[in-house]
């Protein structure tokens, strides 16, 4: 198994980051999305991040879907936070791995952004994007008929 760590403990850890969260300060979750996203990264890197997602998604009480990401997941698994606060964090640290060459600290990145709340903006604005240019070059595909 490449991946080494006990992934029950790391959630234990993440949750209790979560609680840690004082919510009477701004950008109080950075640190609890740090940490998710090293959680992530690592799963990523390993390439175990599919067969963990259906083991979490087997031992945690969360509802499986077929499309839901390994960033959701882990966001469900470690907090209780309600649907808006998972898909931004979620987007956040998603957005967060596909720029990870493009930065050195991660509160740097966050704060270049604007935290969570424009990440989740610049990921969303990213996923419309790509989907826009899937379209175009679905509809150039079907003029070649």
């Amino acid at each position: 198994m490449p991946y080494e760590r006990d992934i029950t403990q790391e959630i234990r850890l993440l949750q209790k980051k979560y609680k840690e969260i004082d919510r009477s300060k701004r950008f109080s979750e950075r640190d609890y999305l740090a940490d998710l996203y090293e959680f992530y990264e690592s799963l990523r890197d390993g390439h175990v991040h599919k067969r963990i997602s259906r083991e979490i998604q087997d031992q945690l009480p969360i509802v499986p879907r077929q499309d839901r990401h390994l960033a959701s997941i882990l966001v469900y698994a470690t907090s209780d936070a309600d649907y808006d606060y998972v898909r931004r964090w979620s987007y956040t640290v998603r957005f967060a791995y596909v720029k990870r060459k493009t930065w050195d600290d991660i509160f740097e990145f966050f704060k270049e952004y604007g935290g969570p709340r424009g990440c989740e903006s610049a990921f969303a604005e990213r996923k419309r994007k790509r989907k826009e240019k899937l379209k175009l070059r679905a509809e150039e595909d079907d003029d070649w008929d």
